[in-house]
């Protein structure tokens, strides 16, 4: 693009010591011969601009360069010497270093500190804007960033900013040229053809759809509503039959006379008025009856699932198969899906065929001859439904991926709108999204015009059924064979009961999809967890805080050819503060994942006080460790009930208060006009990144945990809230065991034993 304007926010920050490193010489080249402007909370990375600009409350308190600046001693001063050591000068110095020269590792890990609060807000809102939202995300944190040194070196470039991947490598996302493409597949377009998805899902997983029985056995404890329902929907099947009969009868009696015709069209209104009773009483029957049998399998079913869901392991999340937005398509679309096998509509195709089955006999009784012509034309009939079927099922197989391939256009430029503007791509994010509608409108035009020629054709082939009917009536009417109304009475048993075929075919596919959706939630009922989130085994042993490595070996299930710990060896006495360092992906953050036992390691063993971590209760020894990472996830209610969540007995104000004390955050809570009854907002959104951290820590302190562990607390922070959340940190981690996972050295500098991770193992403590 090769802009006169240059506009970097943030653009090192979420990087490694090396990798910062790298990027930032590519920035200082890019940055040559144009105008720049750099948001920064790492200062290190502008101590060699032009001018420094220092921001308080949206106002410029002031400016001039590094050295100037550093000379006056004011707000920027202070902010450069939060971020370096007591002894280390570098930051400090007057600039006058080569920039080729390799940074000093102090100012390199020093982490990003503040300039402005315009930085403060814009940093804030794409942390919350680019979430993937997947609630066990936090959990799995960053353990492996894989920032590649060598693809930062080749397409570091104004248009192509970033690459992340998680721990797992399964949700990655990049920005090129701009525009974020999410890897993973989040949902499906609701217009898609359902029966294709799940044909397709079911083939990728080796799964056969369910048998009626499977299904029919889980709503077994709805057995007595179920026999009520196919009682009324037995009667309603034999409603057609018989107003098949009464309607022929009544034209026989308008050939009477008129006292005759008088006293009989009295009576057989009495039978309508009945049948139209007994109709709207059966319908009524079926559908609350087996309706609401089908709701409580849903519920069932729902609650079953949700609960196998929740209890498994965190590698169970990692596998494409359960990604967030699929395991949402089972919970809200699939499981409701298996109740047509059991609910009305089964019972609206019950009642059609047992319909047609009186119709059949009844045309038998009154003149099996004209049955048996009726029945030989019904196919031209039954031709016109299965082409009609034939389309309902194949509808939208194309124009649902259409459909999605638009919905893609759209989604990437409104979540991305920001960066669309700032590259002027509005007109090309338009046509784009006009060319994938021109697919669908064209492939619409063509579905319009065989649904029309299949629904004409269904319609029609009742009446050319009735028409050959009514010509070889009249035959056998002729030569005396049967009567009229006799040859009425067969031809309008068979016509009005095969009539209602129709509507029982356009329920087939929701019973087919029963099956397929029935196969795959079923196999997730039957897919054990190999840690068993809700399992009552295990010893509940109470913590010391001891935490010893044993040889170590570990690699996420979905990434086994790399390895991320290779023999570690560590450990962590009671009362200790213990602090990992080292380059992203080396297997920090992977420590916590094991002792939260979040995963399992391979071989070795993770040993808590003298007990291997896997023969403990993972709920009870869970409930005596405490977790603060980098971005804490808060729930949409008060704060309050936020500090508190997840702990069963009931907690007194008083110890609230103290931990919100302890965190530093007690003091911003009281001055709110509804104090600690305040609503956070969804994801905490109402909360700076400091106060929701505070409040994050608090959460862990009211626990009181036995192991506190801190997962880069404080590196997503300005100046002045890591000072308050730091100083929080300080007095949480006492007289407990703690560890620490860290870039900035700063914030470990106090620790007991600073560990140093490469590869992962341990290559020097002290």
């Amino acid at each position: 693009r090769n802009p006169k304007i240059l506009l970097l926010d943030e653009a090192t920050s979420a990087l490694d010591a090396e990798s910062e490193r790298i990027v930032q010489k590519a920035l200082d080249k890019a940055a040559k011969g144009r105008t720049t402007i750099i948001i920064a909370h790492r200062l290190s990375t502008i101590r060699h601009a032009d001018k420094i600009i220092a921001m308080k409350h949206g106002e410029i308190v002031e400016m001039g360069n590094h050295a100037s600046l550093m000379l006056t001693k004011g707000l920027y001063h202070d902010l450069v010497m939060a971020q370096t050591f007591s002894d280390s000068v570098d930051l400090a110095g007057d600039g006058d270093d080569d920039e080729e020269e390799p940074v000093p590792l102090p100012e390199v890990v020093a982490r990003r500190m503040s300039i402005s609060a315009e930085a403060r807000t814009n940093a804030a809102y794409s942390r919350q804007t680019s979430q993937v939202h997947d609630p066990f995300r936090n959990a799995r944190n960053r353990a492996m960033s894989n920032v590649s040194i060598k693809s930062i070196q080749s397409r570091i470039s104004i248009a192509d900013m970033e690459a992340e991947m998680d721990p797992a490598g399964l949700r990655q996302r990049t920005m090129t040229a701009g525009v974020m493409t999410v890897v993973e597949p989040v949902e499906k377009s609701v217009k898609q053809d359902e029966m294709a998805r799940l044909k397709q899902e079911l083939k990728d997983e080796g799964i056969d759809p369910v048998s009626l029985g499977k299904i029919l056995a889980s709503s077994r404890t709805d057995w007595p509503r179920q026999v009520i329902g196919f009682l009324f929907v037995l009667l309603l099947g034999c409603v057609t039959p018989a107003y098949s009969v009464i309607f022929t009868q009544i034209i026989d009696v308008f050939t009477k006379d008129d006292e005759t015709m008088l006293k009989q069209g009295r009576f057989y209104s009495l039978l309508f008025l009945i049948l139209a009773f007994m109709q709207g009483s059966c319908v009524l029957g079926e559908v609350y009856f087996l309706g609401s049998g089908g709701e409580r399998l849903t519920m069932r079913l729902r609650s079953r699932l949700f609960r196998n869901i929740i209890s498994h392991e965190i590698a169970y999340f990692d596998t494409p198969k359960h990604a967030t937005g699929k395991i949402c398509t089972r919970l809200s679309t699939d499981v409701p899906q298996i109740r047509t096998a059991v609910d009305y509509r089964i019972g609206t195709v019950a009642s059609t065929f047992i319909s047609i089955l009186m119709g059949v006999i009844i045309a038998f009784l009154f003149g099996w001859q004209m049955a048996l012509v009726t029945l030989a034309v019904f196919p031209i009939f039954a031709l016109g439904l299965v082409m009609r079927h034939r389309v309902l099922t194949g509808k939208g197989k194309l124009s649902a991926k259409e459909i999605e391939e638009s919905g893609k256009v759209a989604m990437e430029a409104i979540e991305n709108i920001r960066t669309v503007q700032a590259l002027t791509r509005e007109e090309l994010f338009y046509e784009k999204f006009c060319n994938s509608l021109d697919k669908v409108v064209q492939y619409s035009v063509r579905q319009a015009v065989i649904q029309g020629a299949s629904y004409g054709f269904a319609s029609c082939s009742l009446f050319v059924m009735l028409a050959i009917a009514t010509r070889i009536g009249i035959i056998f009417i002729q030569d005396d064979i049967m009567t009229p109304i006799k040859v009425l009475r067969v031809m309008y048993a068979i016509s009005l009961t095969t009539n209602t075929l129709g509507l029982a075919t356009s329920y087939i596919p929701e019973y087919m999809k029963a099956k397929l959706a029935g196969g795959i939630v079923f196999n997730m009922l039957d897919d054990e967890p190999k840690i068993d989130n809700l399992t009552q085994e295990g010893k509940r042993a109470t913590l010391n805080g001891n935490i010893t490595f044993k040889n170590v070996r570990f690699c996420y299930p979905e990434r086994p050819q790399i390895k991320v710990l290779q023999g570690l060896n560590l450990e962590i006495k009671r009362g200790q503060t213990v602090a990992l360092v080292g380059a992203s992906g080396c297997g920090k953050s992977t420590t916590i994942q094991l002792i939260e036992r979040f995963y399992d390691a391979d071989s070795g063993h993770v040993m808590l006080d003298d007990n291997d971590i896997r023969d403990l209760n993972p709920h009870h020894t869970r409930s005596q460790i405490a977790l603060v990472s980098q971005e804490p996830t808060l729930f949409d209610c008060s704060i309050r009930e936020n500090i508190i969540y997840g702990i069963e007995e009931n907690v007194e104000q008083e110890r609230v208060e103290r931990a919100a004390k302890l965190a530093n955050v007690h003091d911003f809570i009281a001055s709110l006009p509804y104090g600690y009854d305040t609503n956070v907002g969804e994801r905490g959104t109402q909360l700076s990144g400091g106060q929701k951290q505070r409040i994050a820590i608090a959460r862990a302190l009211v626990r009181n945990p036995k192991i506190l562990l801190l997962d880069e607390a404080t590196s997503a922070l300005d100046t002045e809230s890591e000072k308050m959340v730091q100083e929080a940190l300080d007095q949480a981690r006492e007289g407990r065991t703690c560890l620490v996972i860290a870039h900035r050295l700063s914030s470990i500098v106090n620790s007991d034993v600073i560990a140093v991770v490469q590869k992962g193992v341990i290559v020097e403590k002290g």
